[in-house]
C-alpha cells in the first residue's frame, strides 16, 4: 500500500543563513542568544537544566501530560507554553502559543473560512511571545522567550515550508481534512545548534 506521502511533490526546506540577514537583525538575534545562554548559565549554577527545572516537583513523568500541569501563561503578553512528550523514548518538546486575544483582527479566520484554504503564516506572532513571570522558573522563561527571538529565521522557514506541505497534502488528498489528518503529524524539521548559530551571527 502506498504511503500518503508518496503522492506529494518534494518540497525543500532551506535553512536560513546568517549572512542573508541585515546587520540590525543579526544584532537583535545576537542579543537574544546572549540572554538565552546567560539563562542556561543561571540554571547550571543551581544544578539544573531546562528540562529538570520544568519537571521539578511535578511528580512522575507521563507521556502526553502537560508540564507544568496547568501550563505557563503570561497574561500581559497572552503567551503560553508547556513541555511534554508524545511517546516513550522521546526526549520531549515545548508547545508555544499566543492566545487569540493578543492577535490582531487581521489574523482571525474570516467568515466562511474553509480548512482547505491556505493557512496564514503567523510570523508576526513570534514578536508577541514573551513569558516574564517566575513560574515555574524565571531562567526557563527567559531562555524560551529569547530562543523564540534567536530562532526566528528558522521558525519562519519552517512556517513557510509547513504551509507549502499542507497545501500539497490537501491537493493530493482532497477527501481528507488536512488539519485533522493524523498521518500528517510533522511537516518538517530543522536541526539547530545554538552556539554554532550565535557564532554564525557574529
Amino acid at each position: 500500500m502506498d504511503s500518503p506521502w508518496s503522492a506529494l511533490p518534494e518540497i525543500p526546506l532551506v535553512p536560513p543563513t546568517a549572512d542573508a540577514l541585515d546587520e540590525a537583525t543579526r544584532n537583535r538575534l545576537r542579543t537574544a542568544g546572549q540572554t538565552a545562554q546567560a539563562a542556561i548559565g543561571v540554571l547550571k549554577q543551581g544544578g539544573l537544566n531546562i528540562v529538570s527545572a520544568i519537571l521539578a516537583d511535578q511528580g512522575t513523568f507521563f507521556e502526553m501530560n502537560h508540564y507544568p500541569e496547568d501550563d505557563v501563561y503570561d497574561p500581559k503578553s497572552a503567551s503560553q507554553y508547556y513541555y511534554h512528550a508524545h511517546r516513550g523514548g522521546e526526549h520531549g518538546h515545548f508547545h508555544t502559543f499566543v492566545r487569540r486575544k493578543a492577535m490582531p483582527d487581521s489574523l482571525r479566520p474570516a467568515p466562511g473560512f474553509k480548512r482547505s484554504e491556505p493557512l496564514p503564516a503567523f510570523d508576526a506572532e513570534l514578536d508577541r511571545f514573551r513569558i516574564d513571570g517566575s513560574y515555574p522558573h524565571f531562567a526557563v522563561n527567559q531562555w524560551l522567550s529569547q530562543c523564540m527571538a534567536l530562532c526566528r529565521p528558522q521558525i519562519e522557514a519552517l512556517l513557510r515550508h509547513r504551509d507549502a506541505v499542507i497545501q500539497a497534502w490537501q491537493a493530493a488528498h482532497p477527501g481528507r481534512d488536512v488539519l485533522e489528518d493524523r498521518e500528517l503529524e510533522m511537516t518538517g524539521y530543522l536541526p539547530f545548534n545554538m552556539p554554532r548559530w550565535i557564532a554564525e551571527l557574529a
